[in-house]
């Protein structure tokens, strides 16, 4: 597994612990559970963002390499 998609998947296990944490325990306030559950998605949609751009990155310059692309 990659770095990026490590992190990803660590982001979304951090989300889905932080969910559970609040749905037995309560440990945040409603507001501070909202900040910190908007902050693990959209750190989680960057790094999936960046890992579709780097490997579409990385094909392209594969195909222009082998001259299938123009």
């Amino acid at each position: 597994m990659s770095a990026p998609g490590a992190v990803a998947f660590a982001l979304f296990l951090a989300g889905i612990a932080l969910g559970l944490a609040q749905l037995w325990g309560q440990i945040f306030t409603p507001e501070t559970f909202l900040k910190l559950a908007i902050t693990d998605g959209a750190l989680f949609v960057v790094v999936v963002a960046w890992m579709v751009i780097v490997r579409e990155r990385r094909d392209s310059e594969r195909l222009r390499k082998d001259r299938r692309l123009g």
